[in-house]
């Protein structure tokens, strides 16, 4: 459905600009993805919370990062 989609995709921008070093921004992206998979997916929602976890604490959130 569109608001998987969009929460995933929304995930993949944030995690992309948090790889440029655009943290801030990305925090905003991801706040939003976590926010519009709550209640969705629980799995997919567990793992957009840990990644902004990542993001705030300025961990890498992809292997290899």
């Amino acid at each position: 459905p569109y608001d998987t989609l969009r929460y995933t995709w929304l995930d993949t921008y944030a995690n992309l600009l948090y790889k440029r070093g655009r943290k801030k921004e990305a925090i905003i992206y991801q706040k939003k993805a976590v926010d519009l998979s709550k209640n969705k997916n629980e799995a997919d929602y567990r793992e957009l919370s840990a990644n902004l976890a990542k993001m705030i604490s300025g961990e890498p959130t992809w292997p290899g990062n």
